[in-house]
């Protein structure tokens, strides 16, 4: 299964920031043993069912948008939807 994993920083070997970088949640592969109740279960209309740890108190009967945070990090955004 897939899930997003919150990136918050990006850095060069020498420890300084990486230009251009904004944290957002970065598509890994993760095992299904590996998913605790720390993770969230998300479903996407017409699309996959991911996991991710939120970063922020999720409730199961809201809405939320997952958007692009970072093209040319191929990071994404979580929000909720109101």
């Amino acid at each position: 299964m897939f899930g997003l994993v919150y990136m918050f920083m990006f850095t060069d070997p020498d420890g300084t920031p990486v230009a251009g970088f904004r944290p957002g949640y970065s598509v890994e592969s993760v095992s299904p043993v590996d998913v605790g109740d720390h993770w969230a279960m998300a479903q996407l209309i017409d699309g996959p069912d991911f996991v991710f740890l939120p970063r922020f108190e999720w409730n199961p009967t809201e809405q939320y948008i997952v958007d692009v945070a970072s093209s040319a990090f191929r990071l994404f955004s979580i929000v909720p939807a109101g």
